[in-house]
């Protein structure tokens, strides 16, 4: 009777939830054709407030329902989502928005500090406005962090602009600009012991790791010394690395991107056999701990992805149907399972999960 309780209540509360997407569509709908935006804005921004506490009511009420008959699963999974769709894909914003709280990480496209979003240039400064406003939509219900994209070259600290200094000063530029509104700095191509691609797409020799080390003690220091405590969180790209140090420098890793092949048959780090996975990627808090899976087909695969990854104590989680490379992935648009995803994300696995998803 209690656990009937417990799951009316989760059902009211999805209702709920679904009827502040509804609105923020509509909203949606309207700042597509309106000149005057700035109302809009704020009223969607409202909204997002609104749904960011209705989905922290379900995650309370979901915790309570279920009998965690599995501890070792992570049932309190957030999604990262590394947005580089257009600023104008008005939809798959919307989408990221009307998921509330369960988006915990967005990481931004690096063209929102170049020259198409400057605020100094009467051309590009409407872009700019319009950049700040989706910005604090994002950010409305309260919990989902922002993070500006900057590549590290992994710690090469060799070729401008990927040197320290010019890190830096792209750091300074993401603040300059959006500050108020940026969680932390997203640095990608992260430590390695291969060698691998660069930033600019060249394949070159991976540094020792006593130098990469100092490379990201020093970044992290310049953000912690730098920027306030609610803006300077660190999310490095440590994908496959094998050695823990790199957590020392972040507050939270990407500790595997790749394929759902790869991820389900052949999870294995840089240097350990064709299976293996680290101690420490599963000693430490999962919502310090990211997973992204690409070229995942199907929803029954995206089931598959989400139900492994709870296992893995990932607590951050996306997952995408892109159909590319072993080593590339494309993430200018949302999967087109998007809401699945969100929902399986955030529900326990077992039965319970296969309820909460089999209507999308």
């Amino acid at each position: 009777m209690e656990f009937e309780q417990e799951q009316a209540k989760v059902e009211a509360i999805q209702e709920e939830i679904a009827t502040l997407q509804e609105e923020i569509a509509d909203l949606g709908r309207l700042l597509k054709e309106a000149r005057g935006k700035t109302d809009l804005y704020r009223q969607i921004a409202d909204v997002a407030e609104r749904l960011g506490d209705a989905y922290a009511k379900l995650r309370t009420g979901l915790r309570t329902s279920q009998a965690q008959a599995v501890p070792s699963f992570v049932y309190d999974q957030g999604i990262i989502v590394p947005a580089y769709m257009s600023p104008g894909d008005t939809s798959s914003w919307l989408k990221i928005i009307e998921a509330g709280i369960i988006v915990e990480i967005v990481v931004l496209n690096y063209s929102f500090i170049g020259s198409d979003f400057d605020p100094n240039n009467r051309q590009t400064h409407d872009a700019y406005v319009n950049a700040r406003n989706l910005f604090s939509m994002l950010v409305a219900n309260g919990h989902t962090r922002l993070f500006g994209y900057v590549c590290t070259d992994g710690g090469r600290n060799q070729i401008t602009p990927w040197t320290t200094l010019k890190i830096e000063q792209d750091i300074g530029t993401w603040y300059g600009r959006y500050g108020d509104h940026l969680g932390g700095m997203f640095l990608d191509v992260g430590p390695t012991l291969n060698d691998t691609v660069t930033c600019d797409g060249r394949t070159a020799t991976h540094v020792g790791e006593d130098s990469q080390k100092a490379f990201y003690e020093r970044l992290y220091d310049y953000m912690k010394i730098t920027y306030g405590s609610e803006q300077n969180n660190v999310l490095i790209n440590a994908s496959h690395f094998r050695n823990s140090w790199v957590m020392d420098y972040a507050d939270y890793a990407v500790v595997w991107e790749g394929t759902y092949d790869n991820y389900n048959t052949s999870l294995a780090p840089q240097g350990f056999g064709t299976w293996g996975v680290p101690d420490w990627w599963r000693l430490f808090p999962p919502k310090k701990i990211a997973h992204v899976i690409f070229n995942c087909q199907g929803t029954a695969a995206l089931d598959d992805a989400v139900l492994l990854s709870k296992q893995r104590n990932a607590g951050l989680l996306y997952v995408h149907d892109t159909n590319d490379t072993d080593t590339t992935a494309d993430y200018t648009r949302l999967p087109t399972y998007w809401q699945r995803e969100v929902r399986g994300v955030i529900g326990p696995v077992g039965g319970m999960h296969k309820r909460i998803v089999k209507d999308l």
